[in-house]
């Protein structure tokens, strides 16, 4: 992933960064021979139509399943790309202390995803492991108003001051940013949360963006070739016909 466009449905999924490497499309498997029109061909279908896109964010990394809806960007591309992580922050002697999301920064369009994936998940009660607390229940590591950033990319925010804070947690838009966070819950210890830098949406696109992310969250998790266990099989043998054959027979040669 060389470029994410603002607004566009990569943006707006809030989970794919720039350097992301791009395993599937649609349950078929890209490599590196695979030609850039047969890529743009892959990715290219009609508005609306869903594309599922396994990535990794590293190479040879857990790849990941993202599906998306082929659609126009919600609003014209700024003169200025600023990335943002989208937090309301204040000092704290820990590090930074989260108080609130910017609407329509990178914290508030996870907190859609999130919210989403509490619903589809709301009979499932969530769990503790020793990695720290499970945030609000949602099942998935977040940041949440309350949390502490202690590190970000490794670099401790405690005692530093607002404005080399303010630094640290700006940069390049679209990049991954880990963080790791801390909270006052008994016993809970550090983890970690990626987060993706992204442009700020305007004021007039967030409805747009929310109807956008509940649509995907109604989705398939897994593209229909990966659903169904069919297998894409390219053969130079001819393939003998197996209509107007007998139920057993037409079974047999479908099996061998």
């Amino acid at each position: 992933v060389t470029k994410i466009v603002h607004s566009s449905p990569a943006a707006l999924a809030g989970c794919i960064a720039v350097g992301d490497i791009l395993v599937s499309i649609d349950a078929i498997a890209l490599s590196t021979q695979t030609r850039e029109d047969d890529l743009s061909t892959a990715l290219a279908g009609d508005n609306g139509s869903p594309v599922w896109l396994q990535l990794s964010n590293v190479p040879g990394g857990t790849a990941k399943m993202v599906v998306l809806l082929r659609q126009l960007p919600l609003e014209d591309e700024p003169p200025e790309i600023i990335g943002e992580l989208g937090f309301h922050a204040e000092y704290d002697p820990r590090g930074c202390l989260v108080s609130g999301y910017v609407q329509g920064g990178a914290a508030w369009l996870a907190a859609q995803a999130e919210a989403n994936m509490h619903m589809e998940n709301s009979n499932v009660s969530a769990s503790r492991t020793s990695g720290g607390a499970m945030n609000g229940g949602r099942g998935r590591w977040f940041v949440e108003v309350g949390h502490v950033i202690a590190r970000i990319d490794g670099t401790t925010l405690a005692g530093k001051e607002p404005p080399q804070m303010k630094e640290l947690l700006s940069g390049s838009a679209y990049q991954r940013v880990a963080l790791e966070l801390t909270s006052d819950e008994i016993g809970a210890k550090n983890w970690r949360c990626d987060i993706i830098r992204s442009s700020r949406l305007a004021a007039t696109s967030l409805e747009a963006a929310i109807a956008y992310r509940h649509t995907v969250s109604a989705l398939p998790r897994l593209p229909p070739l990966a659903r169904t266990c069919r297998q894409q099989v390219t053969t130079d043998e001819a393939v003998p016909p197996i209509m107007n054959l007998p139920l057993e027979d037409a079974a047999i040669l479908a099996l061998s």
